[in-house]
C-alpha cells in the first residue's frame, strides 16, 4: 500500500524485477525504482488529475533500458527520469543521456529502506549538466529532503511547456531500426531519435514493435545473457561451496540455476538469496543425514524457533531430545571432532571418552533400557547439532550478503 510518496516493497514487485533484470538484460535496482515510482503515482488522489502512462514508457524498449540506462515515468505525457540512489544517497547516470529529451523534465529520486522504496527527492535537468563525467557516468550526492513534496513537484513539471519536435517527427523508420539495434553507437543520432520518440506516439509505437522483431539482435542478446547468466551461476556456486562444503560444485549449481527459474537471475535480491540458501539447506541435511533428516525435520525447525527466542543451543536440543545426559555426550563428542565433513554415528569409542570427560557413572552406559535408547539420543542430539550448524552458516549469508 502507498502512502503519497512511499510504497512498501511485495514480493511480486521483487520477483518481477528479478526477471526483468536476468531476461531484459536491465539494472534489477533501477527496475524496482520505476516500478515503485510508478506504483506510487498510480495511488495518488484521483482528483490530482495526475496520471502514469505506464505504457508510454521508454524504459519497455529493451536495447535503451539495458544499453543506456533509460528509465522513465510518464505522467501526463511528461516522460520523467527515474534514478535510485545508494546507502550514501549517491545517483548515477550514463553521460550518453545529458541534454537527451529524457531528461527536460528532471530526475525523480527513489531511495529503498528495508522492505520500503520512497521517491525522496528531484533532480532538475541543469543540475545533472553541471555535475562531472568519469568512466562513462555522472554521479553525485543528492541532497535528500525529509518534507520532499511529490505532489508539487509533479504538478509543476506538468504545467511546464513541452519542446515541439515536429522536425525530428519525420524520421525515417529504417533509421530508427538502425538505432535501436546499437543505440549506444548512434551518439550522433541519439539526442533527435529520442526526443522524437518522446513526442511521437506512432513512433513509439513503431519502436516498441520493431525491438521486439529484431532477428539477429535477439539471437545476440540470448546468447550473451546465457553466457553471463551461466558465468553467475559457476560465480555464485563457488562463494556458496565454501559453506556447504558437504555438496559438489554441481549439486550447488544446478540449485542455483533452479532458484533462477523461480525468481530471476538476480542472486542478490533477496528473494533468491532466500530460497537458495533454504533449498540447499535442505539438501544438505538430506545428504548428510540421510534417513535421518526427514524424521528430526520438525524438530529442527522447533530448534530454530527456540534458538530465535534466546534459549541456548545446549538447553534447547535437551529439550527436543528429552535427555540431558545423552545431549551432554553429544555436545562433548561434537567438540572433540575436528571435522564433520559427513555425518557418521557416534562410536563405542566416542561415546567412552565422552563419559571420562563429563564424568558420568557407568551405569548409564550399561544399563538395560537405558542403552539402546541413550545412544539413538545421542545420535539424534548430534543430528540437530549438525543440522543448526549448517543453518547457522547459511544465516551468515542471509545477514552478510554473498
Amino acid at each position: 500500500m502507498a502512502t503519497e510518496r512511499k510504497i512498501a516493497l511485495t514480493k511480486e514487485m521483487e520477483i518481477l524485477s528479478s526477471s526483468n533484470a536476468m531476461v531484459q538484460g536491465v539494472n534489477q535496482k533501477l527496475d524496482l525504482a520505476l516500478l515503485s515510482a510508478e506504483a506510487i503515482v498510480s495511488e495518488l488522489d484521483p482528483k490530482l488529475n495526475v496520471v502514469c502512462e505506464q505504457w508510454e514508457s521508454l524504459s519497455h524498449i529493451q536495447s535503451l533500458a539495458s544499453t543506456l540506462g533509460v528509465n522513465d515515468l510518464v505522467v501526463n505525457g511528461r516522460h520523467i527520469d527515474v534514478r535510485v540512489c545508494d546507502d550514501e544517497n549517491v545517483v548515477s547516470l550514463n553521460k550518453i543521456l545529458l541534454g537527451s529529451a529524457l531528461l527536460n523534465s528532471g530526475s525523480l529520486v527513489v531511495k529503498f529502506e528495508k522492505d520500503d522504496a520512497e521517491i525522496v527527492a528531484y533532480i532538475p535537468s541543469s543540475t545533472w549538466t553541471q555535475q562531472k563525467e568519469q568512466d562513462g557516468l555522472v554521479s553525485f550526492k543528492v541532497d535528500i529532503d525529509e518534507d520532499f513534496d511529490l505532489v508539487a513537484t509533479l504538478k509543476s513539471i506538468i504545467k511546464r511547456a513541452q519542446t515541439d519536435h515536429a522536425l525530428e517527427k519525420s524520421l525515417a523508420q529504417e533509421d530508427l531500426k538502425i538505432f535501436l539495434q546499437s543505440p549506444a553507437s548512434s551518439s550522433a543520432s541519439l539526442r533527435p531519435m529520442i526526443a522524437a520518440l518522446c513526442s511521437n506516439s506512432d513512433l513509439r509505437e513503431a519502436a516498441f514493435e520493431m525491438a521486439m522483431d529484431l532477428p539477429l539482435n535477439s539471437v545476440t542478446q540470448v546468447l550473451h545473457k546465457a553466457s553471463a547468466w551461466n558465468a553467475t551461476c559457476d560465480i555464485v556456486t563457488s562463494k556458496l561451496a565454501t559453506t556447504f562444503k558437504n555438496l559438489t560444485p554441481d549439486e550447488i549449481k544446478q540449485v542455483v540455476q533452479s532458484t533462477g527459474e523461480k525468481y530471476g537471475g538476480q542472486p542478490e535480491a533477496p528473494e533468491f538469496l532466500n530460497a537458495v540458501l533454504n533449498e540447499l539447506i535442505q539438501v544438505e541435511m538430506k545428504k548428510k543425514f540421510s534417513t535421518a533428516a526427514s524424521r528430526i525435520t520438525d524438530k529442527v525447525k522447533n530448534l530454530t524457533s527456540k534458538l530465535t527466542q534466546g534459549v541456548s543451543l545446549s538447553e534447547s536440543v535437551k529439550a527436543l531430545v528429552n535427555n540431558s545426559a545423552a545431549v551432554d555426550l553429544a555436545i562433548s563428542i561434537k567438540a572433540t571432532r575436528n571435522q564433520m565433513e559427513n555425518f557418521v554415528l557416534a562410536t563405542a569409542e566416542e561415546i567412552g571418552m565422552a563419559f571420562q570427560n563429563l564424568a558420568l557413572q557407568p551405569v548409564y552406559a550399561t544399563h538395560s533400557n537405558e542403552n539402546e535408547a541413550g545412544v539413538d539420543s545421542i545420535n539424534e542430539a548430534l543430528v540437530l547439532l549438525e543440522a543448526h550448524e549448517i543453518i547457522e552458516r547459511a544465516e551468515a549469508i542471509k545477514k552478510n550478503g554473498l
